[in-house]
């Protein structure tokens, strides 16, 4: 086209073919450099997508690396032992994709209640476990360092210290007396002939031997004013209260269903407790105004030493 373009001009045969091929060069190469325009315009867009997502890519591992070494240095500054949240975190790793769904949903459903209730721990409120708990009670129990201090009241003791919970909780408070810590419990009585009933007098001497500073106090003794606020607690160490709530009962000798248990590690509530358990120890009887069973008779079953 560019030859006969040039030979329209009227000029020599040779000048015509060398303008053509000069034309037709200049128009490749401007259509080169066009389309190399455009596809280097392609491969900066795709360049600077790809360092878009290689930057987002580096802020979120930096964000994951800043987490962890925050997690890290969270727990090199906690209170528990290093090594306790280490094995949580690697036994919780050990749990394969695997594993079934139900082992999934049964570690997730304990992870979330134990971080549930290290945030309320942490936090220095009441924990709620709804019904009777063992793990509270037993570890405090396994754990106090200096005292434990515990109103029994017949609504919730009943039947208790027969039940297997009652055995190991009495056998981690004796291990408790052998390493010095001061256990005072007060038996709250609603009858005052309560005292002199083989059963009862039985476990308070079987507590007694066992190092348990015991005491007795009939309700009617209890100031009108306090005998409402007044519920099966103990206090541990002088720093963590735990109470229990019995449910209602239909049948007069059935042992309580407990509704709840509360942890509570709020001072003012603490002191609280502390303060009615100091009242309530001034003005109960001790265990030798109780009245003692003969020496010939054996032992409740339920208050045998436990093995």
């Amino acid at each position: 086209m560019t030859f006969l373009l040039t030979n329209a001009l009227d000029q020599p045969l040779g000048i015509s073919l060398l303008l053509s091929v000069l034309i037709g060069g200049i128009v490749l190469i401007v259509r080169f450099l066009i389309m190399f325009e455009h596809r280097l315009t392609v491969v900066e867009s795709r360049q600077l997508e790809s360092l878009r997502e290689i930057n987002i890519l580096v802020d979120r591992k930096f964000s994951e690396i800043n987490k962890a070494t925050e997690l890290f240095h969270l727990i090199e500054s906690s209170a528990v032992q290093h090594d306790v949240l280490a094995q949580l975190v690697r036994h919780s790793t050990g749990i394969l994709p695997t594993s079934p769904p139900i082992i999934h949903s049964l570690a997730e459903s304990r992870l979330r209640e134990l971080a549930e209730f290290m945030a309320e721990l942490s936090e220095g409120g009441d924990a709620t476990y709804y019904g009777e708990d063992r793990d509270w009670l037993l570890g405090l129990a396994r754990h106090t360092t200096t005292s434990l201090d515990a109103i029994s009241t017949d609504g919730v003791d009943r039947g208790f210290w027969q039940s297997d919970i009652g055995r190991h909780y009495l056998e981690y408070q004796r291990q408790a007396v052998e390493r010095g810590v001061r256990i005072r419990r007060i038996f709250l009585l609603p009858r005052p002939e309560m005292a002199g009933q083989q059963e009862f007098a039985d476990a308070c001497r079987y507590q007694g031997k066992m190092g348990i500073d015991v005491r007795v106090l009939d309700h009617d003794a209890i100031p009108h004013a306090m005998r409402t606020s007044i519920v099966d607690f103990i206090i541990f160490d002088g720093a963590v209260g735990y109470e229990t709530m019995s449910a209602s009962i239909t049948e007069p000798d059935a042992r309580p269903v407990l509704a709840q248990t509360r942890l509570i590690m709020r001072e003012r509530r603490v002191q609280e407790l502390t303060h009615i358990f100091d009242h309530l120890w001034r003005i109960s009887r001790p265990l030798e105004a109780a009245a003692t069973p003969s020496p010939a008779s054996p032992p409740a079953a339920g208050d045998r030493e436990p093995g």
